[in-house]
């Protein structure tokens, strides 16, 4: 995803469920860097990682 707003609000929604697992795509995590770094010291994200095979969809979320 280009834009981080759908993401943003899944993470803020997130807030005090069992945190995840992401896994990205390289590009996908270049670009969300920041915001990625943000919800893991929050603790909603609680790892995520590139997938340097290009062949899904863009992100994999794990629970």
């Amino acid at each position: 995803p280009s834009d981080p707003t759908p993401l943003k609000l899944f993470f803020d929604n997130w807030k005090g469920k069992r945190p995840i697992l992401l896994s990205f795509d390289k590009k996908v995590t270049v670009r969300m860097e920041d915001l990625l770094k943000e919800y893991e010291a929050k603790g909603i994200i609680k790892n995520y990682n590139n997938n340097l095979c290009d062949d899904n969809d863009g992100f994999d979320l794990y629970f």
